[in-house]
């Protein structure tokens, strides 16, 4: 078994003494580099996963790797052997009363033990077992609260780390691009209003948010033809359902009472659309997915990274994966590159805030779009205590400038034109009843930009241009349109 570098540094490095806290991202190979470890120390072993297919492929992987049998220790697969080499799960050790000697405790996806101070079953297993204590983990950090090393933690550092983009770049996983939908902006709104539970999003309200019938057709609406193999991460079975049931196409569904029939056509090739709650984001592997949805809101920056990293394999063929970002996850924790890490309220620290461009949908760091090229305007900033600006002209027009809510909602609209700077005017269209969401398409330069929202106040017309600029929309309620003495159509309040 030839190591790339990477790995084989980290073989060398578990050879010396303390215990070992390592993050390999999605693909690394981590059950490749224990294996070795293991093959190449002749150490006995304890290695703790959490699932029983993660138990299966880390026991399959370990005997070809070090020839020897490996023990299985989990209740769901129907065996309980404690040998030199075993592969555990933690809730089927948590009762064990036997001897659990070993030099070294290996855990697989340590991002999922608490802290040491807290009880729970992995504190049973490891306050009962003797060995040093080696972690892996694509994410080392745990939802509201932060790293998992530290202070009053189990591991007191870092002491490996593998960038995601030092990986892309030496071509052991593929290079993605993060899109955004031109619905995400309305789902972003009302994805801030969930109720937040034990740090997280209260599952059943975010699941009824994302079942809603425009929520669900952003899902299928956003993933171009040219994608063949999509996953989409659900919030939940309601959502998942939802989802299923609108789809036209192949497709297929996984969840807690399913079986996995469904997971194993997907990954044939032989399925385009597969929906999933919580079965996907650990331990599995498809590299053959080219496109992932996250149409899952979450708090949890290790989620995030878990989701988009089911796409990053390599396979023939496949030179990006694309991520269709349906509910903003950029926004809280930036691209998964450098994610940032919140604790509690307070914003973790990262790359600079990423924008989406107005052209393409792309989510990028910079001033230009690397996709399309485009280059965001600074806003024209007028002082709010203005009660006019320049108009070219006001129409009114059907329904039909609403693009995909026309047929719910057929308004009429208010087209509202004025001169953005030197280059040209800037075409504003708004619905006229304030109980509706609410359109607004723009175009300046030959580019058409498209936002969607809700608004639930009027907005007096004071705030009328800057409310434009930070794609706030509003009704036009109270407005006078005059022309002044030059000719210029004007606006202003009655």
């Amino acid at each position: 078994m030839k190591l790339r570098p990477y790995q084989y540094e980290i073989v060398e490095l578990l050879k010396t003494k303390g215990d070992k806290l390592i993050q390999a991202p999605t693909g690394a190979g981590k059950t490749i580099i224990f294996s070795k470890y293991i093959a190449e120390s002749g150490h006995k072993c304890l290695v703790l996963a959490h699932r029983g297919e993660l138990i299966r492929q880390a026991a399959d992987k370990l005997e070809k790797a070090t020839g020897l049998k490996c023990g299985v220790f989990n209740a769901g697969l129907g065996r309980k052997e404690i040998n030199d080499i075993t592969v555990a799960s933690i809730q089927s050790l948590a009762n064990y009363k036997g001897n659990l000697d070993f030099d070294d405790i290996i855990i697989d996806e340590c991002h999922r033990v608490p802290p040491k101070s807290k009880e729970s079953q992995y504190k049973s297993v490891l306050d009962k077992a003797k060995g040093r204590l080696i972690g892996f983990t694509a994410t080392p950090y745990r939802l509201d609260i932060g790293h998992i090393y530290g202070k009053d933690e189990w591991w007191p550092d870092l002491d490996y780390q593998i960038p995601l983009r030092q990986l892309i770049d030496e071509e052991y996983l593929t290079d993605y691009k993060h899109l955004v939908s031109q619905y995400s902006s309305k789902i972003k709104s009302d994805v801030k209003k969930l109720k937040v539970t034990a740090g997280e999003y209260n599952l059943a309200d975010a699941g009824d948010l994302m079942a809603e019938k425009m929520n669900v057709h952003a899902v299928l609406n956003s993933v171009p033809k040219e994608r063949r193999h999509i996953v989409v991460f659900c919030v939940n079975i309601l959502h998942a359902e939802a989802l299923y049931d609108a789809c036209n196409e192949t497709k297929g569904i996984v969840h807690s009472k399913t079986s996995r029939d469904d997971l194993e056509v997907f990954d044939r090739g032989e399925m385009r659309w597969l929906f999933n709650v919580g079965v996907l984001t650990e331990g599995w592997d498809c590299p053959r997915v080219d496109a992932v949805v996250l149409a899952r809101p979450t708090k949890s920056c290790a989620l995030y990274v878990q989701m988009v990293g089911r796409g990053l394999r390599l396979h023939k063929g496949k030179d990006w994966c694309y991520i269709y970002d349906i509910v903003s996850s950029y926004s809280e924790f930036g691209l998964v590159d450098n994610p940032r890490v919140n604790i509690g309220e307070e914003r973790g620290v990262g790359e600079s805030k990423p924008k989406v461009c107005s052209e393409c949908f792309s989510v990028f760091i910079g001033q230009v779009c690397p996709e399309c090229g485009f280059e965001e305007k600074k806003p024209v900033v007028i002082d709010e205590e203005d009660d006019c600006f320049e108009m070219k002209e006001v129409v009114f027009e059907q329904g039909k400038v609403l693009d995909g809510w026309a047929e719910m909602h057929n308004d009429d609209c208010i087209k509202v034109t004025y001169r953005h700077n030197k280059e040209g005017y800037i075409s504003h269209f708004y619905t006229l009843k304030k109980e509706h969401y609410h359109w607004m398409g723009v175009k300046m330069a030959g580019i058409i930009r498209r936002y969607y929202d809700f608004s639930e106040n009027w907005i007096h017309p004071k705030r009328f241009l800057n409310a434009i600029n930070s794609k706030v929309l509003f009704p036009m309620e109270g407005l006078e349109v005059y022309e002044d003495k030059n000719g210029y159509k004007k606006i202003s309040s009655l």
